[in-house]
């Protein structure tokens, strides 16, 4: 009964926190680069990327691939997924930790100041996007901030 009683209490915990969207506010098309809008939307992962218009929606549903380093990003930046462990070491970062830098709007943790020092040393800005937000880094490193029950957090599925 306990059990029923916590599952019960959590699924409406989820339920209640599914149904905030993400705020959208400057936040650009995967696809265009424009302006997104909410109507404009399919799911991913474990999450929804946005869209400027039904057009770039399919352009991402037939090719995921071409996109994904973007999707990835808008997921992040837009707070549906959250980061767990440092893109360098793949170790736990402390979510407190000041270890931290800004790439493209997202703040990255990092486990210690040496790790910030190589990310750095990328030569531009895309290729730490590139580096951070490649899919199976990605995965590595993000988790959804809202998990659904039932679903599983298994990271081969993806």
């Amino acid at each position: 009964m306990l059990l029923f009683l916590v599952a019960l209490v959590a699924g409406i915990e989820q339920d209640i926190e599914s149904k905030i969207e993400p705020n959208l506010t400057g936040i650009k098309c995967v696809v265009s680069g424009k302006g997104v809008n909410k109507n404009y939307s399919c799911p991913f992962k474990k999450g929804k990327v946005f869209f400027d218009c039904n057009e770039s929606r399919r352009k991402f549903i037939d090719d995921r691939t071409a996109y994904i380093i973007k999707a990835n990003h808008q997921l992040a930046v837009t707070g549906q997924y959250f980061q767990t462990k440092c893109p360098i070491k793949n170790s736990q970062i402390d979510r407190n930790s000041k270890v931290r830098k800004s790439i493209a709007g997202v703040e990255i943790g990092f486990c210690c100041r040496a790790c910030v020092d190589q990310i750095s040393t990328k030569a531009n800005i895309h290729e730490q996007i590139r580096f951070i937000f490649d899919n199976r880094k990605f995965n590595s490193i993000f988790q959804p901030r809202i998990k659904a029950v039932g679903q599983s957090t298994d990271r081969k599925s993806r």
